[in-house]
């Protein structure tokens, strides 16, 4: 019996491969804020994803956790644009949706070295508006950037796309908790950042440059809509199928950015003056969140001394806390 060939194809379809994806919720299935937005400020969305926006004076872009998705995914990241822009041509303005990844995840990566990993990102997209978008990564500890430009070439249809990037020699990334690396989906991008060269290879930060390609301008389309899922970004120069994790998996690995619970803590009496209540995250987080107490019975304000792995939450006098939200995103 003949043998058949290897290549890095076969092994792409073919072979078991564990924790390849870089992309945390890259399915979408996470949505501990909600399943939509209404209003177009700067925000996290579905878990892990930020809807980001500059200089939009009137635009109003709704975000949603759509069950509109390919064959294998049950959601996607829809964006919808209610309300167009006023001023159609403002060169700074620009939409993207955000996913950024912690420097300490991204050491393997070997940056500022002659071995530098190349990167390959793959995803479902689906808009009502044809042209070319643009995806660029941002190294934010050294301000570096790489981009590629892909093709929705039929309106309201999902395509599969896959962009490969370079790793840079020149510049690493930090060993720490803060952002690394930074994913840029353009959905709308203004003249500042489109009037000069995409950059092919990795070079330093250039507004003209970081998103020059982009011809499609979803805030200046009444009802125009832009989906994506399935997102994987991976070590190598090949697509392999997408990583699906468990929506348990998953949501322990959302909630070291952001968690939230409905539950009931009595304050507890430590002595004549002060009560305290200890809460205990479900996952250590990335770092001490802001914590936001909701459904609060009690006299005045408490504090929230916060921790990675707990809060503490205390006060002159007794409460009753049922919700809260902890929040250490990027």
């Amino acid at each position: 019996m003949a043998l058949s060939k290897i290549t890095n194809a076969s092994v792409a379809d073919t072979a078991v491969h564990g924790r390849r994806n870089m992309i945390i919720n890259g399915a979408m299935q996470v949505a501990q804020r909600g399943t939509s937005f209404s209003t177009s400020t700067s925000q996290y969305t579905l878990d892990r994803m930020r809807r980001s926006e500059s200089s939009l004076s009137t635009a109003v872009i709704g975000v949603e956790q759509s069950t509109d998705a390919p064959d294998g995914f049950s959601y996607s990241f829809k964006a919808t644009t209610t309300t167009v822009e006023g001023a159609v041509n403002t060169a700074d303005a620009y939409y993207p949706l955000v996913y950024r990844i912690e420097a300490q995840d991204l050491q393997h990566l070997q940056y500022a070295t002659t071995n530098a990993k190349t990167l390959t990102a793959s995803f479902w997209v689906k808009s009502s508006v044809t042209g070319t978008y643009v995806l660029s990564l941002y190294n934010s500890d050294n301000a570096r950037m790489i981009g590629k430009t892909y093709s929705v070439n039929t309106a309201n249809t999902w395509e599969y796309k896959t962009l490969t990037f370079s790793g840079d020699t020149t510049d690493g990334f930090n060993n720490d908790t803060g952002t690394g690396l930074e994913l840029y989906f353009a959905a709308g991008a203004g003249s500042n950042f489109t009037s000069g060269t995409l950059a092919s290879s990795w070079e330093d930060y250039s507004a003209a440059n970081f998103l020059a390609g982009q011809s499609v301008n979803l805030q200046n389309t009444l009802n125009a809509t832009w989906q994506i899922t399935g997102v994987q970004l991976e070590v190598g120069d090949t697509a392999t199928p997408f990583e699906h994790r468990s929506y348990g998996e998953e949501l322990a690995l959302c909630q070291r950015y952001y968690s939230q619970a409905s539950l009931t803590v009595d304050g507890l009496d430590v002595g004549d003056t002060s009560y305290n209540a200890y809460i205990w995250f479900k996952s250590s987080m990335r770092a001490s969140p802001s914590v936001t107490q909701t459904n609060f019975n009690g006299h005045g304000d408490i504090t929230a001394i916060t921790a990675t792995e707990s809060i503490r939450f205390r006060r002159i006098g007794g409460f009753q806390i049922t919700s809260y939200t902890a929040d250490a995103e990027l």
